[in-house]
């Protein structure tokens, strides 16, 4: 590196399939204000999972706390420009990953081109038609996210994420809160 050169440091990046990470964006503090609930249903590894969400947006950072059906604390994450911090409780399922908890979130309800840039050095691409999304790569589809007919972007509705890669299956149903 030349001197007096300073190079930014990685995305923080989610393993989305095998050999493929995604990275995340950047957060920058001009990004639209969310507040959203979310009823999350689905099936990781054969095993079923369940969990409440509760996502805020705003002023650069995101903050995305999971509580499973008994209302205890699962997973707390807040993404920021300094990194992610992340408080899991240890009987979350190893399934559950937070950095594809945040991989997910960006890919369902982030604008297409933040999509496409993540996978930017993976060879993967994104494929938008209708009311799905896709990322496939080569002709191995990936991950797919279904939006309900009921589906309001950014954060109204329901959605169906697949990851075929890794194995698991989650049905969202989304509610705005805040403003």
């Amino acid at each position: 590196m030349i001197a007096g050169c300073v190079k930014d440091p990685p995305l923080p990046s989610a393993r989305i399939a095998p050999g493929v990470s995604f990275s995340l964006p950047p957060l920058t503090g001009d990004m639209a204000s969310i507040e959203a609930a979310q009823a999350v249903l689905g099936e990781a590894g054969g095993s079923p999972v369940q969990f409440q969400s509760q996502i805020k947006a705003a002023d650069g950072k995101v903050v995305v706390v999971m509580v499973d059906p008994l209302g205890r604390r699962a997973l707390e994450i807040e993404w920021s420009a300094d990194g992610i911090a992340i408080d899991a409780a240890p009987w979350l399922p190893e399934q559950v990953r937070p950095l594809n908890v945040l991989a997910d979130i960006v890919i369902a309800h982030w604008p297409a081109e933040a999509v496409r840039a993540g996978l930017a050095e993976t060879g993967a691409r994104l494929r938008v038609a209708g009311n799905a999304r896709e990322i496939a790569m080569a002709d191995d589809l990936l991950m797919q996210v279904e939006y309900g007919e009921d589906f309001q972007p950014p954060w109204h509705g329901s959605l169906v994420v697949r990851n075929f890669a890794l194995d698991y299956s989650l049905k969202i149903i989304s509610t705005p809160t805040g403003p």
